[in-house]
């Protein structure tokens, strides 16, 4: 599938087999969407702790984004999958869960349950999230992921494998967030 672009609908995920050094970028060509990526035991928290050791020179300041040059990592603490670039204004939050199904009224499948789907394992194996295009806010009281959007079309994010790996990637379902009807993800490998 190396070279080939695939459409991910809003409130769809797709699964993506990377094997070292391959490259893997979205695009949202219409600045309607944003989403999730994540791979089998991405831990989120190994992942905060690296980075902010890296940034900073010693832990335990945890960073809410990653940039690029840094990387997500496995609950084995080996790092998979290093951010090339982002070319969005949003960042690439290492915070969040994932939506899943019980944040929905109407019962539709989160992110969680599309990414589970996609690459084929339990929901709870699902350990962390990198949640892409996010403008937030940090008090000393809460954190808000969910500020005004500012994506522009063309905008993209683009990660290399350090380890073959099977990454998914949804196309947020939630209409509440990006009110904008549509929108679609472009994934090229």
């Amino acid at each position: 599938m190396r070279g080939r672009t695939v459409e991910v609908p809003r409130g769809h995920a797709t699964r993506f087999d990377l094997a070292v050094g391959d490259r893997l970028t979205v695009t949202t060509p219409d600045a309607r969407s944003g989403g999730d990526l994540t791979f089998p035991w991405f831990d989120r928290g190994i992942t905060r702790n690296v980075i902010g050791y890296e940034r900073y020179g010693a832990p335990p300041k945890l960073p809410f984004h990653v940039r690029p040059g840094e990387t997500l990592h496995d609950t084995d603490g080996t790092a998979v999958l290093l951010l090339e670039e982002n070319t969005s204004l949003g960042e690439i939050d290492i915070m969040l869960p994932g939506c899943r199904r019980a944040t929905y009224a109407d019962g539709r499948a989160g992110c969680r349950e599309l990414v589970a789907a996609a690459l084929g394992i339990p929901v709870r194996e699902v350990t962390g999230m990198a949640s892409f295009w996010e403008n937030t806010t940090a008090t000393a009281d809460y954190y808000d992921p969910f500020g005004p959007k500012n994506e522009r079309p063309g905008d993209s994010f683009s990660v290399r494998a350090l380890r073959p790996v099977s990454v998914a990637v949804s196309a947020c379902p939630d209409t509440r967030i990006r009110t904008v009807p549509g929108g679609c993800l472009e994934v090229t490998t």
